[in-house]
């Protein structure tokens, strides 16, 4: 019988040298990994099945060409871990050519550039990308590439980082340092620990200075006054709690990681949380708190806290009690302590809690200065962005590459800075009546029940209420909610700009329902004077709300 064997069909081997790569690339071997999806993939020739017909052998053909794709995806994560930075740049433009709707390419793109130092032309990318989308599939980029873009854009520490966006099926290990220790233990030590390493070899200088210089850090001197009134003070048996509250796009993340290097020059051990939301949040909380043992007054950072919001029982009760007395604990998130925290006895005089306020205007200033921003810009810029750094950072990359480029126009560039500023801090709507709601009140001085009903009338009023009251961009005032600042300014225009009509019928609704009330509040005023003290029933003064 004829053995089989040296006639393996190219697909199987194929197979073979992908699941070997993976392999590889779990036990930390990440140059054997890359040999063989390079073997895998230069396996290929042309078309899988080409020249095949029937729907059997199309359907065969795009399962391979898509694992195909993968496997192509996969071999360039890996070389970009092995600092082909370079390399990959000038490679992957030749698979989106390809693949233009494949966002994952687009991921190891921006990476690729902003790591080899061509930050602004990653930049340039993303606009493009987002461009593409909405034009050929009428949505935004994905939140993977929009959390690559925005970290990118406020010059995010490592950008290592990034690789954390990668399901860990799909992400490729990292170089260990240590014999002892995992792939994956050493890559969450260089991703949370405020200890920088030192430059890679194969790193542009540039890059790498432009990583770890302080650049850009504007204001926040009462948050960081608080922390170091915490470092000061005196260590005491059990642990203090900074909260460090803001809506998106405040500047949470950039004050923590400041807040860290604080930290480090005082002589304190730190480690950083910067990625709550992983399933393995606790595994690290938990090794964090061996890593800490025996130090003297250590800090710990946690990013997100809201992420971590199954975990708080376990937090509040036991966990942070068990690290050593005198530790500094700072949570960041959108909202401050639950009342368990303010209510527990435990944590008593213990807490302190710091409202992230939007910048001022000689800050915004400031901030725009330090990113070269053309002068003639920098007002508009400050008056649209309303103090919001990530407003403000997105505006200033934006303008640098209009200065140098051409590109964007001025009216492309605005509505792609309203857009993303809107994806970011408006969030996911439940249903249009919840996203007409967050216009109403972004529109409205004061937003009531009594507006939504009148205004939003396919709504319940009630439930719109309780969600915009919830909704981290939403501030409850005496005489109702409110969106403030950028927020405000990016909805009511993008409102203008994609349903004119609507826009229109909504202020009118509005209009009709603040004369109302007006009329309500001039007739209780005549019978309050024609009664007097002896009015009927309790007179209820109504302060108006009026539309903007």
């Amino acid at each position: 019988m004829l053995d089989p064997s040296p006639f393996t069909l190219d697909a199987e081997e194929f197979d073979d040298l992908v699941e070997a790569a993976r392999q590889e690339r779990a036990d930390g071997h990440l140059a054997a990994a890359a040999e063989h999806l390079e073997r895998a993939l230069g396996l290929w020739r042309g078309t899988a099945l080409a020249g095949v017909p029937g729907e059997a052998a199309e359907r065969e053909r795009s399962r391979l060409e898509r694992l195909r794709l993968v496997a192509a995806q996969e071999s360039l994560w890996l070389r970009l871990e092995l600092g082909e930075h370079t390399e990959v740049a000038a490679e992957v433009p030749l698979l989106i050519e390809q693949n233009r709707l494949e966002e994952p390419l687009y991921e190891i793109q921006l990476l690729a550039l902003c790591r080899g130092g061509r930050r602004a032309e990653a930049l340039e990318v993303y606009r493009m990308v987002y461009d593409l989308l909405g034009k050929e599939l009428g949505v935004g980029p994905g939140p993977r590439l929009r959390a690559v873009h925005e970290k990118i854009l406020l010059a995010d520490g490592d950008l290592d980082d990034e690789l954390a966006l990668v399901p860990p099926a799909e992400r490729p290990a990292r170089r260990s340092a240590d014999a002892g220790e995992s792939p994956q233990e050493e890559a969450a030590d260089a991703a949370e620990s405020p200890e920088e390493p030192d430059p890679d070899p194969a790193e542009p200088a540039g890059a790498w200075l432009e990583r770890h210089l302080d650049r850009g850090f504007i204001g926040r001197r009462g948050e960081r006054a608080a922390f170091r009134d915490l470092l000061e003070g005196a260590g005491g048996a059990g642990p203090r709690l900074l909260f460090v509250r803001g809506p998106a796009g405040a500047g949470k993340s950039t004050l923590l990681r400041k807040l860290a290097d604080d930290a480090t020059t005082a002589g304190r051990r730190v480690r950083h949380l910067r990625a709550p939301g992983l399933a393995d949040a606790r595994e690290r909380l938990e090794r964090f708190a061996a890593e800490l043992s025996g130090a003297a007054g250590p800090v710990l950072l946690i990013d997100a806290v809201e992420e971590l919001e199954h975990l708080e029982p376990w937090l509040r009760e036991e966990y942070l009690w068990r690290l050593p007395g005198g530790t500094i604990i700072v949570l960041a998130g959108r909202n401050g302590p639950s009342a368990a925290w303010l209510t527990d006895p435990a944590w008593s005089g213990t807490i302190t809690v710091r409202r992230i306020e939007d910048l001022t205007a000689a800050e915004s200033t400031a901030l725009l200065e330090a990113r070269g921003v053309d002068p003639a810009l920098v007002p508009s810029i400050v008056d649209f962005a309303a103090g919001n750094p990530f407003a403000l950072s997105l505006a200033a990359e934006v303008a640098r590459s209009m200065a140098a480029t051409g590109r964007p126009s001025r009216r492309d560039a605005v509505r792609y800075v309203v857009d993303t500023v809107l994806a970011r801090l408006a969030g996911d709507a439940p249903t249009p009546a919840h996203r007409w709601a967050l216009h109403v009140c972004a529109h409205a001085r004061h937003t009531t029940e009594d507006l939504l009903g009148a205004v939003v009338p396919e709504g319940r009023a009630a439930e719109l209420f309780d969600w915009l009251r919830a909704h981290p961009g939403v501030e409850a005032t005496t005489y109702g909610l409110e969106v403030n600042g950028v927020l405000r300014e990016a909805l009511d225009d993008h409102l203008r700009w994609r349903d004119p009509a609507g826009y229109e019928r909504m202020r009118h609704r509005i209009r009709r329902h603040v004369m109302d009330e007006v009329l309500i509040w001039r007739d209780d005023h005549l019978e309050e004077e024609l009664w007097g003290d002896r009015r009927p029933g309790l007179f209820l003064r109504r302060d108006v709300p009026a539309s903007r």
